[in-house]
């Protein structure tokens, strides 16, 4: 079982000794405001239990990622999000779309906390900068090209490769 906290991305932060830690108010700790979650339940009452989705949010996911690849998603992110906050720092009157930078910016946030803590909380603004921004590195590399371009070298070498047949 994961135990680490989760990236949700609604979680104020604040420097620590390990980077970016969760702030939670001692009232957001439990129900009713109690320290502990059994605190003032006695012997033979039951926990209240959600029956819906007691957080509202989509899905929650821990994450697997090897070094090499959070060193490549950590390098993305930061660069991603540099970018949102030089736009909304530099040309904040400039904008057509202020609420959408504000949102990606509250994405990559959350994806650089996911990294770190191993699980993330996943949003529909989550999947959706995740889709832009593959769609923004393929064509940055041309991927589509690339890809024609294997499968003609790869077609012409299965054929050079093929066993001969001598004529008889």
């Amino acid at each position: 079982m994961n135990t680490r906290p989760l990236a949700t991305g609604s979680v104020p932060t604040e420097a620590g000794r390990e980077g970016r830690v969760p702030v939670l108010a001692a009232s957001k700790a439990a129900p009713g405001g109690a320290h502990t979650p059994t605190e003032g339940l006695t012997k033979g009452e039951l926990a209240p239990m959600a029956d819906s989705n007691p957080t509202g949010v989509d899905d929650v996911v821990a994450l697997t990622i090897p070094s090499d690849h959070q060193r490549f998603l950590r390098s993305v992110f930061q660069m991603a999000l540099g970018g949102i906050r030089d736009e909304l720092g530099g040309y904040p009157d400039d904008l057509r779309e202020p609420a959408r930078l504000y949102r990606e910016e509250a994405v990559y946030d959350t994806l650089l906390a996911a990294l770190d803590c191993g699980s993330i909380v996943v949003t529909g603004d989550t999947r959706c900068v995740l889709r832009d921004l593959a769609g923004t590195i393929d064509r940055a590399n041309e991927y589509d090209r690339v890809v024609a371009e294997h499968a003609a070298l790869l077609g012409l070498r299965e054929q050079v490769s093929a066993p001969t047949r001598e004529a008889s």
